[in-house]
């Protein structure tokens, strides 16, 4: 089937491209990417094959879905998974489901051990099911996937609540906060998106200094964000030894970590290690010390 030409006129797009797959073409070559990928390397150690993979993968969905398809995925499909992932976390279920060695269980015994409605809770392992982020196994009985079984980690599990209720208001009121200010760039951090979603004159770091359960589940995304991931330091990010090292001149290096990372969490206590000697910032000292406390040292862990 050919690929209709989407442009008719300067100000009319052909309808049809929504119900047709984005780039067709691509698909034969892609499959032969994938196919040869898979084939040629260890995806359970070669990180970067395995990347390449998944980055091929995309492309290929990419490439078949239409523009409808992508529509729906994005406005429903996605949207309800979040919200059903982030209730689930909120409720217990997916502690629930690896428990026994996340063996099978009836809808309605999780219900039960979760005092909540069993039709309310089938609606959201249908649709858990239906993204496969669990397995259904029988007609009402359903286990857990790795996914699944990781939202029991606070690492993993804190990254849904702390985007719910900290990072998605801003981003829901970006369009209202752009048009009011004219579609210009946030000229400092307390009269700025996040503010104007949330209805306060606090900056990031401020409001969630406030909250220490929002400082909790940020460190927490912090450190789900590097899990097998090699760390800032490694030389195949960024070679921070041997700049400290060409630049040391016999004092000792003091490096301040991107975001605000604890350098208990990414460089052995704090101390630069090898044949550096320094210290890394550990959120309101130096070398891995006791917390002084302030925005940074708490939110930015």
């Amino acid at each position: 089937m050919s690929t209709p030409n989407p442009i008719t006129s300067e100000e009319q797009i052909d309808l049809s491209i929504a119900s047709t797959p984005q780039d067709i073409a691509k698909v034969p070559g892609l499959l032969n990417d994938i196919a040869s990928l898979g084939s040629s390397h260890d995806l359970s150690i070669d990180r970067g094959a395995r990347l390449a993979l998944l980055e091929k993968a995309r492309s290929l969905v990419t490439a078949l879905e239409t523009p409808r398809e992508t529509m729906l995925k994005h406005t429903g499909a996605e949207t309800a998974s979040f919200v059903s992932i982030a209730l689930g976390i909120d409720i217990g279920l997916f502690k629930e489901m690896a428990k026994n060695g996340g063996s099978a269980k009836p809808a309605p015994e999780l219900a039960k051990a979760l005092g909540i409605n069993v039709e309310v809770l089938r609606r959201i392992l249908r649709h858990l099911t239906a993204m496969k982020h669990i397995n259904q196994t029988g007609a009402d009985e359903y286990a857990p996937t790795n996914f699944a079984l990781s939202l029991t980690h606070p690492f993993i599990a804190d990254g849904y609540l702390i985007y719910r209720d900290v990072a998605i208001p801003p981003m829901l009121h970006f369009h209202a906060w752009l048009a009011k200010n004219s579609y210009s760039a946030p000229s400092n951090a307390t009269e700025s998106p996040f503010s104007f979603g949330h209805k306060t004159s606090s900056s990031m770091f401020e409001y969630m200094a406030a909250r220490p359960a929002f400082q909790t589940q940020f460190n927490n995304l912090m450190q789900g964000y590097r899990l097998g991931r090699p760390p800032w330091f490694s030389s195949e990010v960024y070679p921070v030894r041997r700049d400290c090292r060409a630049h040391q001149g016999g004092h000792e290096a003091r490096v301040q970590p991107p975001a605000g990372q604890r350098a208990c969490d990414s460089c052995c206590g704090g101390k630069l290690g090898g044949d550096v000697s320094g210290y890394v910032y550990d959120g309101g000292v130096w070398g891995g010390g006791e917390d002084q406390g302030g925005v940074a040292g708490s939110a930015g862990r």
